[in-house]
């Protein structure tokens, strides 16, 4: 706070204190901020890397299902006809 009456060099001090209050702040806030922004970035990769990892054993299960899948629909097929075959005859 600037007070009347104070001399230069008083004055001098006063904004001294002032600027070098202000730079530890804004110091600590940017620290806070990075720290901050390296966590959110270090979660989101996280969480990027088992998304992937969920997504890629799905696809493997859908192709591994759809490659069971087409053989025995052809047995089911085959078995369906020879039973109406036999039946027929």
């Amino acid at each position: 706070m600037i007070q009347v009456g104070k001399d230069a060099a008083t004055w001098y001090g006063d904004m001294g204190t002032t600027i070098g209050d202000t730079r530890k702040v804004v110091g600590q806030l940017s620290g806070q901020i990075t720290a901050r922004a390296n966590t959110l970035k270090s979660n989101a990769t996280k969480s990027l890397l088992l998304t992937s990892i969920a997504t890629l054993v799905l696809l493997l299960l859908l192709l591994i299902s759809t490659a069971l899948a087409r053989p025995l629909a052809r047995l089911l097929r085959k078995l369906r006809s020879g039973t109406l075959d036999a039946v027929t005859r």
